[in-house]
């Protein structure tokens, strides 16, 4: 999957990682409080657990969970 964003904010447990990959037309993103030093536009193997399907913007997303990232 190719990292298409990665954005952080303080949430009441400390720093939130929101890591936005992109595979075809399938977005998945995932959430987590554990920093991964990924560069945008690079394709990684992202291996986890769906934890549920949503829509944002008109667009449908894949929660993910529990994530091991590898790069290609």
């Amino acid at each position: 999957m190719k990292l298409i964003a990665d954005h952080n904010f303080n949430g009441y447990w400390g720093v939130v990682h929101i890591y936005i990959f992109e595979n075809g037309k399938n977005i998945f993103v995932w959430k987590t409080s554990k920093w991964e030093n990924l560069k945008q536009n690079s394709i990684y193997n992202v291996k986890g657990k769906v934890k549920e399907h949503t829509v944002y913007n008109n667009k449908n997303q894949t929660l993910i969970t529990k994530c091991k990232i590898a790069t290609i």
